[in-house]
């Protein structure tokens, strides 16, 4: 059952938010560390309490508060009224920003500070004006630093797993591959890089076929041809190419593509859920692929930047060609993004995705959803 601020736990939740951040200081959280533009998502013309409420109604409907209680900590960790709905909720802060055990002294801080980034410069050198220690960062303080765990039910894990293979196919085109999931019985939502040729006009819709079951048993694939044209799309940014400055409105890079049938089976799909997800750096992420055109994979990594105005997920999650429409899930195998693109750059830091929705809002807009 959702909670709303009347509710015991949503009233604490909005007290201790009150009692822990300003406006614009709630704003600088959820949009740099959170990856949540707070103006998008809820009426800031209103009063604090008012904006505040609203935040607790939208964190609840996918279950991110306890998430946000974390970001929260980390931020504002003497904050008594913070702390006590934490541990009532049972959540630790969550660990964005180095932080170091009470009693810590200065250089504590900053060892924390190298573990988390490591190779940063201008960190190592605070470190030698300080008189860099000789031996390692203690277990504790590395385990303050540690990247965001949590325990996940393994049976529902696993479910989740089987789902998502079931789920996700290999797109082949004349010029390209790609991979794709199922958003509705008879619709794949992939990149519309992937099939940038076939909404421009270069060959026909017949000449597209989505693979499913391209797994261990090669002989159990299932192919499916589409229907016709994309039911909806947007394209993608000059700056997905180069990595410089930010997207426009609705440069999403997907598009939604009608299967001539039902994948069979009883596979079911991934609801386009417009309501946005609060994520957190350093969270774990999972890609599901078929890099190189090759049987499905997966591979981890983690959040490591939140660029221009949200509107990319950026993380360290191994991909590769053929990777390029990948459903981006999180450790509980949630969907929040659509794999596009990589760092442009000829040492690559990052890989990228559009989060799932913003694509939700713009499939709805122009009619793709119905």
């Amino acid at each position: 059952m959702a909670l709303g601020p009347a509710d015991p736990t949503g009233q604490r939740f909005v007290e201790a938010v009150l009692s822990a951040f300003n406006l614009p200081q709630l704003q600088s959280l959820l949009r740099y560390k959170g990856g949540m533009i707070l103006e998008n998502e809820v009426n800031t013309a209103t009063g604090y309490k008012n904006i505040v409420e609203q935040l607790q109604q939208l964190l609840d409907q996918n279950g991110d508060v306890p998430a946000f209680v974390a970001l929260a900590r980390t931020e504002k960790p003497g904050n008594p009224k913070l702390k006590a709905l934490a541990d009532d909720l049972g959540v630790e802060p969550s660990p964005g920003a180095p932080t170091a055990p009470p009693g810590a002294t200065a250089k504590d801080f900053v060892a924390a500070a190298q573990a988390a980034r490591p190779g940063d410069t201008t960190l190592d050198a605070l470190a030698t004006s300080m008189g860099k220690p000789a031996t390692p960062v203690d277990s504790a303080l590395e385990a303050l630093v540690a990247r965001r765990s949590r325990l996940i039910d393994f049976g529902r894990f696993q479910q989740r797993l089987d789902e998502i293979e079931a789920r996700t196919c290999l797109i082949r085109t004349p010029g390209s591959l790609g991979t794709g999931f199922l958003v509705g019985p008879d619709r794949v939502l992939t990149n519309y890089h992937v099939v940038e040729d076939l909404i421009k006009g270069s060959y026909t819709f017949d000449k597209v076929v989505c693979e499913f079951d391209f797994n261990s048993d090669a002989r159990q694939t299932v192919r499916v041809a589409l229907a016709g044209p994309p039911l909806a799309s947007a394209p993608y940014s000059q700056s997905d190419l180069d990595g410089t400055g930010q997207p426009g409105p609705g440069e999403l890079d997907y598009a939604l593509l009608p299967l001539a049938s039902p994948a069979g089976g009883t596979r079911g799909f991934f609801a386009l859920d417009p309501v946005p997800r609060l994520l957190a750096l350093n969270d774990f992420l999972f890609v599901c692929q078929h890099a190189n055109g090759q049987q499905l994979t997966l591979a981890l990594g983690t959040i490591t930047d939140f660029p221009g105005k949200a509107d990319r997920i950026r993380y360290d999650v191994t991909t590769d060609h053929g990777s390029s429409g990948s459903g981006v899930f999180t450790p509980e195998l949630d969907l929040i993004g659509l794999h596009h693109a990589a760092d442009p750059a000829s040492q690559p830091k990052y890989n990228q995705a559009v989060p799932i929705w913003l694509i939700a809002r713009d499939v709805a807009a122009k009619g793709g959803g119905a």
